[in-house]
C-alpha cells in the first residue's frame, strides 16, 4: 500500500510526523518547566519568607532588649527621649514582620497568635520603665529591666520558636516536592525524545527502503536493456512517480523487441525510440522538480518548527531558557538555509558557499542585534561548493563559532573585529578558520572535555567532516578546523 502513494506525499507525512513528535516533546518539556519554577516560587514564597521575618524579628527583640538598657542607664531626658525612639523603631519593625508572617504562614494560626500576643505584653513593661526613668527612679527601672524585661525576651523567643521551625520544615518539603518533580520532568523528556528517535530512524528506514530499492531495479533493468537483452522486464507494480518510469521503461523493451528489419519498421522503432528517450528526459526532469520540492518542503518544515521556537519563546521569563531556544532557533535556520540555497540554484546537488556564508551571517546579525558599528565582521571565502553533506555540517559549526562571537567575545559594549575564512588546500582538503579579538575564552579550557553544548556540537560536527580542530588563544580566540569533503557514491 505505501508503495502507492506518491513519494512527495509519503515525504510530507514523514516530515508532519516528525514535526507533530517534536511538538509534543515540547510541550511535556514545557509543562514540566513550569510545574518545576511553581514549586520554587512556593519555597520563597512561602516558608523562606516566613523564616526570614521569623530572624529578623528574633533579632529585633534583642535589640530592643539593649536599647531599652540604654533607657535604664541614660543620664539626661534628652538621651532617654533618644533611645525610646530607638524602641519605637524596632517595634514598628517588628509589627511589619509579624504582618509579613500572617500573610504567608501556612501552619495552625493558633501559634501565629499566640506570638503577637507575647510580643504584645512587652508594651505594659517598657512603659512602666519609661515612666520609672522619667520620675528618676533608675534602679526601680533597672530592676524591670533585669527582671520582667528578660523574661520576656525568653518568651517571645520560645514563643517564635514553633513559627519557624514550621518553615524550615514546610521548605524541606517543597525543596523534596520540587526535586521529584525535576526528577519526574528529566524521565519524561529522556523517554519521549528516546521515543521520537526510534520512530524517526524506523520511518526513515522504511521510507528510504520504499523509494532505493524500485530505483536500482531500474538502474538494473536498463543496463541490461542497454546491452539488447530487449527480454528484461522491470518488476515494479507501484503506482507512485518510479512506478511510472518503470511503465515507461517495460514499454520501451516491449517496442524495441517487436520491431522489424524493415525500413519502416526501422523508422518506426527510431521513433518509439526517440519517444521513449523523450518521456525519460520529461521523467528525469520530474526527479529534478521533486528534488527542488523536496528542499523546498525541508526548508519550509525547519521554518515551521523555527517560527514555533520563536512563539513559545515569548512565554518563557528565564533567560536560560530564552538563550537555549534561540540557539536551536539559529541553528534550525541555518540547516534550513542549505535547503533553501539547493532549491533555489540550477544544481541540485551543491551549494555555493561563499553566498550561503554571507546570508548565514546576514542572519546571525540580525538574530543578536550586533551592532556594526561596535563589531566589524570580515569573511574571506574563495569560489568553493559544496554537498548537502559537507554544507550542512560546515554551516552549523560556522553558526556555533560566530554566535560564541557574537555573544561572549565583546562584554559590556566592547568593539572588535570577527574575521571568518574559509580556503581549499592541497589535496582536496579545506581549512576554516573563525577568529576574533576579544576577551578569548577561559583559561585552561579544553575543547574535547567541554560541557556546553555549542562545544560538544562543533566537536561532534568536526567528527562527521573526519576534520581537526586546533584552538588558539593569542590576543582573542580563533578556531582553525581542517576538514575534506564527504562524497558520496550518486545514486540513481
Amino acid at each position: 500500500m505505501l508503495r502507492n502513494i506518491k513519494i512527495s506525499v509519503r515525504l510530507g507525512a514523514v516530515f508532519a510526523l516528525i514535526f507533530l513528535l517534536l511538538v509534543v516533546l515540547s510541550l511535556v518539556a514545557i509543562d514540566r518547566m513550569s510545574m518545576l519554577a511553581e514549586q520554587t516560587v512556593n519555597i520563597y514564597k512561602h516558608p523562606l519568607t516566613v523564616s526570614n521575618a521569623v530572624l529578623r524579628i528574633n533579632t529585633n527583640i534583642i535589640k530592643m532588649h539593649h536599647s531599652m538598657n540604654d533607657v535604664v542607664l541614660a543620664e539626661d531626658i534628652e538621651r532617654i527621649n533618644e533611645h525610646v525612639r530607638t524602641v519605637d523603631d524596632l517595634e514598628q519593625d517588628v509589627y511589619e514582620n509579624f504582618e509579613i508572617i500572617n500573610k504567608h504562614f501556612l501552619g495552625k494560626r493558633g501559634q501565629y497568635e499566640e506570638a503577637l500576643a507575647v510580643f504584645s505584653d512587652w508594651k505594659p513593661i517598657r512603659a512602666e520603665m519609661i515612666a520609672l526613668m522619667h520620675e528618676g527612679k533608675r534602679a526601680e527601672a533597672a530592676d524591670i529591666m533585669r527582671g520582667k524585661c528578660a523574661l520576656h525576651v525568653v518568651k517571645i523567643e520560645e514563643a517564635m520558636e514553633p513559627l519557624g521551625d514550621f518553615a524550615h520544615l514546610k521548605a524541606t518539603e517543597f525543596r523534596n516536592t520540587a526535586e521529584l518533580t525535576k526528577k519526574t520532568a528529566f524521565s519524561s523528556m529522556y523517554f519521549l525524545l528516546a521515543i521520537t528517535v526510534v520512530l524517526v530512524l524506523i520511518l526513515a528506514f522504511y521510507l528510504t527502503n520504499s523509494i532505493t530499492r524500485p530505483l536500482e531495479k531500474v538502474r538494473a533493468a536498463t543496463d541490461r536493456i542497454g546491452k539488447g537483452d530487449l527480454n528484461t522486464v522491470i518488476d515494479i507494480d507501484s503506482k507512485d512517480e518510479i512506478g511510472h518510469l518503470a511503465d515507461s521503461f517495460n514499454k520501451m523493451a516491449r517496442d524495441l523487441k517487436n520491431i522489424t528489419a524493415s525500413r519502416d519498421e526501422l523508422d518506426k522503432e527510431i521513433a518509439e525510440r526517440r519517444q521513449a528517450e523523450e518521456k525519460v528526459k520529461q521523467s528525469l526532469r520530474e526527479k529534478e522538480i521533486l528534488l527542488q520540492e523536496i528542499h523546498h518542503r525541508v526548508k519550509n518544515n525547519m521554518q515551521v518548527v523555527s517560527s514555533l521556537l520563536k512563539l513559545q519563546a515569548q512565554d518563557i521569563t528565564d533567560e536560560e531558557a530564552m538563550e537555549k531556544f534561540k540557539e536551536s532557533q539559529t541553528r534550525i535556520d541555518a540547516m534550513a538555509l542549505v535547503h533553501e540555497k539547493l532549491y533555489r540554484s540550477e544544481d541540485l546537488a551543491n551549494v555555493d558557499m561563499e553566498a550561503y556564508i554571507r546570508d548565514l551571517e546576514r542572519l546571525l546579525v540580525s538574530s543578536y542585534k550586533v551592532n556594526s558599528s561596535r563589531i566589524s565582521l570580515s569573511t574571506d571565502v574563495s569560489d568553493i561548493t559544496f554537498s548537502v553533506d559537507t554544507a550542512i555540517p560546515c554551516g552549523l559549526i560556522i553558526n556555533e563559532l560566530l554566535s560564541n562571537s557574537f555573544k561572549y567575545a565583546f562584554p559590556e559594549d566592547r568593539e572588535g573585529r570577527i574575521t571568518l575564512a574559509l580556503h581549499k588546500k592541497g589535496g582536496g582538503d579545506f581549512e576554516l578558520a573563525v577568529s576574533d579579538n576579544g576577551i578569548g575564552l577561559p583559561e585552561g579550557m579544553d575543547i574535547e572535555s567541554s560541557e556546553t553544548l555549542g562545544m560538544k556540537l562543533i566537536t561532534s560536527l568536526v567528527g562527521q567532516l573526519d576534520g581537526d580542530i586546533e584552538l588558539k588563544t593569542n590576543g582573542g580566540t580563533e578556531f582553525i578546523i581542517s576538514f575534506r569533503e564527504r562524497i558520496y557514491k550518486e545514486r540513481i
